[in-house]
């Protein structure tokens, strides 16, 4: 089973550092492509980007995609998804980080379920940011649900929205 992580670049150069190496030091990831979509910033991430696709493109399937023009973050992620040759799909913020053994756990609980068509992660939100935080109440384990389950999900699911 092989998984496409789509990463979005636009003006996180505190954070995409940070957000590489997380994804680049994860287990199981020897099947793995990463996807850098260039949204064009004006700051130097894709400058980071470069060195580190330079650095782990020989033991990693990490590539970057150019945007002419900046598009927004839904474009990024729909330029990913045209490339991706997985057989799904994972979408990381470039100011996120992924736990270590994230891919690891995603797959094993992929491979054990079937094919799935929707797949919802635990996440913790954390950081010095004013905004909106959307935290999941319901519980803190990982769900695998089947198509007529998103929905029901979504639903049912209660949010706590806290306000900075």
């Amino acid at each position: 089973m092989k998984l496409s992580i789509i990463i979005p670049i636009y003006n996180v150069e505190p954070y995409l550092e940070s957000c590489l190496l997380s994804v680049l030091n994860q287990n199981a990831i020897d099947d793995t492509e990463i996807i850098l979509i260039n949204d064009c910033g004006t700051d130097n991430s894709m400058m980071i980007a470069e060195k580190y696709v330079k650095e782990y493109s020989p033991t990693h399937n990490i590539t970057i995609i150019n945007h002419t023009h900046n598009q927004g973050l839904s474009a990024a992620r729909n330029t990913g998804v045209k490339n991706a040759k997985g057989d799904y799909v994972f979408f990381l913020d470039s100011d996120d980080e992924l736990p270590q053994n994230t891919i690891s756990s995603f797959k094993h609980y992929l491979n054990n379920f079937g094919e799935v068509d929707f797949f919802v992660g635990n996440y913790i939100v954390d950081g010095p940011f004013k905004g909106t935080i959307l935290k999941n109440t319901k519980n803190n384990s990982t769900k695998v649900f089947a198509r007529e389950e998103v929905s029901d999900f979504i639903i049912e699911n209660t949010f706590l929205i806290e306000y900075f």
